[in-house]
C-alpha cells in the first residue's frame, strides 16, 4: 500500500483519496500509524478532507497539479539579472518546476554556464560580480519566462487509461516523458 493514498515529505504528509468514504478510509490508517510510531501532529496544522490544497509548491486539485501561483508570480517578477549569482538563483527557482517545462534542460542550459563549479566562484565576492547575459542566457531568461505565464498543468495518473513513454536526447539535454492521452484533453 506504500504511496497508494500517501505521500510524507519531511514533516508534510498528504492523503489523496477518490471519494470521502475511501478518504476517511485513508485517513484513520494513516493517523493509526503515525499513531503507532508515537508521531504527534499539531491539529491546528491539518486540513482535512480539500478538494484542493497547496502542497510543496503546487496546487493540486482534482487530479490536476499546477505550480503556486505566487512561486510562479516571484519567478515573472524577477528582474534580468546582472550577476552570477541572480542568474544562478533564477534557473535553480525555475528548475523546481522544471516537470511543466518541456525541454527545460535545453532551453536553461545557457544559465548554467553562471553556476559556480570553482571554489573562487562560490565566494560572495566572486557571485556579486556584475555580469552582461549573453545573447543565449537571455532568450533562455526570457522564454523561461514566457513559458512560466502558460496555464501549466500536470494531471494525476489513470490507472485505466494506455501509458506512452516519449524519450529524446541531443548534446546538451535528456529527457523522458510517461503520458497518457485523455478524452476529454
Amino acid at each position: 500500500t506504500r504511496w497508494k493514498y500517501s505521500l510524507a515529505y519531511l514533516d508534510d504528509v498528504i492523503i489523496y483519496s477518490t471519494t470521502f468514504k475511501e478518504h476517511l478510509i485513508h485517513l484513520n490508517d494513516i493517523l493509526n500509524r503515525l499513531n503507532d510510531a508515537n508521531f504527534r501532529i499539531n491539529v491546528t496544522k491539518c486540513q482535512i478532507a480539500r478538494t484542493s490544497i497547496d502542497y510543496l509548491g503546487h496546487h493540486i486539485q482534482h487530479r490536476s497539479i499546477r505550480p503556486n501561483a505566487d512561486n510562479i508570480r516571484a519567478l515573472l517578477e524577477t528582474q534580468q539579472p546582472t550577476s552570477a549569482k541572480e542568474a544562478f538563483r533564477f534557473v535553480k527557482a525555475a528548475e523546481y518546476y522544471r516537470k511543466f517545462i518541456p525541454g527545460f534542460s535545453t532551453i536553461a542550459q545557457p544559465l548554467h554556464q553562471y553556476a559556480p563549479t570553482t571554489k573562487e566562484q562560490r565566494t560572495k565576492k566572486s557571485q556579486a560580480i556584475p555580469i552582461t547575459l549573453s545573447d543565449d542566457a537571455l532568450d533562455a531568461f526570457n522564454k523561461l519566462k514566457r513559458i512560466l505565464t502558460n496555464d501549466l498543468v500536470l494531471r494525476i495518473p489513470d490507472q485505466n487509461l494506455p501509458f506512452k513513454i516519449q524519450t529524446d536526447a541531443s548534446k546538451i539535454g535528456v529527457g523522458a516523458v510517461l503520458m497518457q492521452t485523455h478524452p476529454n484533453g
